[in-house]
């Protein structure tokens, strides 16, 4: 188990978590509505952070689309 410290990425509490299915995005959104994607590495150890958007966030979940 690695543990990876993400920090400075939101100015306002966290209120929701969400991690994709493949465990390798972490999805977190803060009371002021940032949503922010953490991609992590693991072979690399090492991670990459991107604001996503700003917005009134009431419901977070990701949903990974498949091509069939």
């Amino acid at each position: 188990m690695r543990m990876f410290l993400v920090e400075e990425v939101h100015s306002a509490n966290v209120s929701c978590l969400h991690w994709s299915r493949n465990a390798m995005k972490l999805f977190s959104g803060d009371i002021n509505g940032r949503v922010v994607c953490t991609e992590i590495d693991y072979t690399e150890v090492s991670f990459t952070t991107l604001s996503v958007l700003t917005y009134l966030i009431m419901v977070l979940f990701f949903l990974q689309c498949l091509d069939l």
